[in-house]
């Protein structure tokens, strides 16, 4: 499937060749042309899409052919997005576009369960009891949510917007680990998925039976990416979700071997410092408690930095 859901066009270029006639004799001779290649212009190869807003994903399913039909705004939603819905060849979908690709990722960590729970700013975790199949899909700027079972919308969606992250049927990290397979740290393998992000790390530690409350989110943490206050059986633990598993692979090799400072600069943490890392996340906790520790080391893999 073309992912930008255009046709692409082959251009197929022809050379014809005029006769050429020798000058006037005695016996003329006609020089016939010789037959010309034809050359076939390559198909692209599949690009980079722009960054996704509403108005561009509209154009391009627009100039994938389906019919669009702009609904307007959403009414009184839990996401915190710019939300408007769309008519998609009929079927219903709601976009919500984010100031920044740091937010957007932020709400879609706090969307959990194959879709059925969302964890608000205060760290409040609701079940939502969708009429339908709920699709969630996101990219770029935009988050697109569809609830229903038309297999054609979905196909549309994700050939635009990318697989679906959470969801019936996503081959999601959170999806994984809901079956309740083994989990192998960072490890993703067909039908377990380990802990590669904030999402997956919640429920892990939720299916472990420890408590678990997100406080918040911030970039004011020791790392350049988006940083959450959780609660882990009462104790204080930060998270760090970083954009790319090279990304937090580049982070970790920051800190010091101790757990005494990041990027060159001392750090207090509080307590004996603890970091673990797995899939695009880095996980810091101070203190001793020897349950938490272990119950991070059989979800992370064992810590790379601190006491």
């Amino acid at each position: 499937m073309n992912r930008f859901g255009c046709c692409p066009v082959v251009l197929v270029l022809f050379s014809l060749g005029a006769a050429a006639c020798a000058p006037a004799a005695a016996t003329p001779a006609t020089v016939e042309p010789s037959p010309q290649p034809v050359t076939a212009v390559p198909l692209p190869t599949e690009a980079v899409p722009p960054t996704a807003t509403y108005e561009s994903l509209v154009t391009m399913l627009r100039d994938a052919g389906h019919t669009i039909e702009e609904v307007g705004p959403t009414q009184n939603s839990m996401f915190a997005g710019d939300g408007r819905i769309i008519k998609l060849d009929d079927q219903e979908v709601q976009i919500f576009q984010y100031p920044t690709a740091a937010d957007l990722e932020g709400e879609t960590a706090r969307i959990g369960s194959n879709g059925s729970q969302f964890t608000d700013s205060n760290g409040v975790v609701a079940s939502i009891d969708w009429v339908d199949e709920p699709h969630f899909f996101s990219s770029g700027l935009i988050m697109a949510v569809y609830v229903g079972h038309n297999a054609a919308t979905v196909e549309a969606l994700a050939a635009i917007l990318g697989q679906q992250f959470q969801g019936a049927g996503a081959a999601s990290p959170a999806a994984s680990i809901a079956t309740g397979a083994p989990i192998t740290p960072g490890v993703v393998t067909p039908g377990v998925v380990g802990v590669v992000n904030l999402s997956t790390l919640t429920q892990a530690l939720t299916k472990q039976g420890a408590t678990v409350t997100v406080l918040g989110g911030s970039r004011q943490g020791l790392f350049d990416a988006a940083t959450y206050n959780l609660l882990v059986n009462g104790q204080p633990v930060t998270a760090s979700e970083f954009a790319s598993a090279a990304a937090a692979a580049a982070a970790a090799s920051t800190v010091s071997p101790d757990g005494s400072a990041v990027g060159g600069s001392p750090i207090q943490p509080g307590g004996t410092p603890h970091f673990y890392r797995s899939g695009r996340l880095i996980v810091e906790f101070a203190g001793d408690d020897a349950g938490l520790l272990s119950l991070l080391s059989d979800l992370m893999g064992p810590q790379f930095a601190g006491g």
